[in-house]
């Protein structure tokens, strides 16, 4: 838009001409949705549609209601009309349009790969790979069998730990803790 007409906008109404200049570029019109508008602008419904508005009131656009009888109504067309604007949009962006860019520094690199191998069913791969978290029963160090079942074990049971030395000033922190009760 010609710096004349945009210090009469605020930033997000500018970016909701913006929006509406580049589809009657493109299109000859702007049919888009008001909240398509909005979005794209970065800014609320009623911004954006309080600048197409404000733009018709001041005769920079003009507004074409198409309204259906007890149909769901089409969405507003909103062309140009105003001649330095369609002059500004006749020149074009003042970029070049995005691609490959041209001097010195540039780099050709590959595309990013966005495809990826099947690798089947990983879960049992690993699981295959992945070492048992115990020995089996026969790599177990135990006495010898009559000795577990003698001393009243049965043959699946764990062996018992050895206690540690006892510690008289501990065994009686404990004793205290425990509230007279044995420790096993």
């Amino acid at each position: 838009m010609p710096p004349a007409l945009a210090a009469h906008f605020t930033c997000s109404q500018l970016a909701v001409l913006k929006i509406v200049g580049d589809e009657h570029s493109e299109y000859g019109c702007c049919a888009a949705y008001l909240d398509a508008i909005a979005a794209r602008a970065g800014c609320c419904r009623k911004t954006a549609r309080d600048a197409i508005r404000w733009a018709a009131r001041h005769g920079l656009v003009t507004i074409q209601e198409r309204r259906r009888e007890g149909r769901v109504n089409l969405t507003n067309v909103v062309r140009v009309v105003s001649a330095e604007w369609l002059q500004w949009l006749a020149i074009g962006p003042r970029h070049k349009p995005a691609g490959r860019p041209e001097g010195i520094g540039y780099k050709n690199f590959a595309p990013t790969v966005k495809t990826f191998k099947y690798l089947g069913n990983s879960r049992a791969r690993e699981k295959q790979n992945r070492p048992a978290a115990t020995p089996p029963n026969s790599a177990r160090k135990e006495g010898p069998p009559s000795a577990g079942l003698a001393a009243g074990r049965s043959a699946n049971s764990e062996p018992s730990r050895p206690k540690p030395p006892a510690d008289p000033k501990l065994e009686a922190a404990i004793a205290r803790f425990l509230g007279g009760r044995v420790r096993p």
